[in-house]
């Protein structure tokens, strides 16, 4: 079992908004700010794909929070590394209730490149 001293990332939970501004059919999607919480961050695997003819690395982690109830696929994770002075985002895949005891979720994330 994990200790809450293992949690020792600061992360932010974003949710998804449609800019105020757009006018496209298509929208534009935004993040907002949501709730910072304590986390852990593991890599759990990365492989090489082919994506417009460019080779490209998917990254795929596990973050552990505390158990919340306003967290689902339609959220991602910020968390500003201060090692490295940037600002690392994850989509969420999957939320998994660890042991279906409500203590804690993993967060099943693949890394995003902003361009």
């Amino acid at each position: 079992m994990i200790g809450a001293g293992s949690l020792n990332k600061r992360v932010n939970i974003q949710v998804a908004t449609q800019a105020a501004t757009t006018r496209s059919a298509s929208g534009t999607k935004t993040w907002a700010d949501g709730r910072e919480v304590w986390a852990a961050i593991w890599p759990t695997a990365a492989r090489e794909v082919m994506q417009a003819q460019q080779l490209a690395i998917e990254i795929t982690h596990r973050i552990r929070i505390r158990f919340r109830l306003d967290v689902s696929a339609a959220n991602r994770i910020s968390y500003y590394d201060h090692r490295a002075g940037t600002t690392r985002y994850f989509k969420i895949k999957s939320v998994l209730n660890w042991e279906e005891k409500n203590m804690w979720l993993d967060l099943i994330c693949e890394e995003v490149v902003e361009s």
